[in-house]
């Protein structure tokens, strides 16, 4: 019941943002924004893969490291 209700709470809360972004920003400026936005969400998430990826290799290399003493 609980994951229902923070559905529920997590979908309103959403309509209530697009309904803000959609009084506040310009009609021909919506598009660019949302645009904006994704291209930003795509960097965060290359970067984010960057740095698991640097993370695992450096846990690698730390565990090679201790096989070799």
């Amino acid at each position: 019941m609980a994951a229902a209700a923070k559905r529920k709470k997590d979908f309103k809360l959403r309509e209530e943002i697009v309904v803000e972004f959609e009084r506040y920003a310009p009609r021909g400026k919506q598009t660019a924004i949302v645009e904006d936005l994704i291209k930003s969400w795509i960097e965060q998430q290359k970067q984010q893969e960057c740095a698991d990826a640097m993370r695992k290799a450096y846990e690698r290399d730390i565990q090679t490291d201790e096989k070799g003493k």
